[in-house]
């Protein structure tokens, strides 16, 4: 899957134009371990499957690139990319 950014960002010396990602790549053990990493950290467990910080991590999993690039998106990109996600998760 891809994602193309409303404007080029700028992480950490690297410009993106489009987040490319393989969510179908992922498997059962990954959102496993991104639930239990989420968890851990002391979140509540709310409707998991529809939390933005799972499913970003998630993306962030699948694209093999920090998170922390993704947390730093401009809101509308960063939204329209979890709710991407979350359109094929729930298909």
């Amino acid at each position: 899957m891809e994602y193309k950014l409303s404007q080029k960002h700028e992480y950490e010396g690297k410009t993106y134009e489009t987040i490319k990602y393989n969510i179908e790549s992922l498997a059962g053990n990954d959102y496993s371990d991104v639930t239990r990493e989420y968890l851990n950290e002391g979140n509540v467990p709310l409707m998991l499957s529809y939390n933005t910080e799972v499913v970003i991590r998630l993306i962030a999993r699948s694209a093999k690139i920090p998170v922390e690039v993704l947390k730093s998106l401009p809101i509308k990109d960063y939204c329209g990319l979890v709710q991407q996600a979350v359109n094929f998760l729930n298909a």
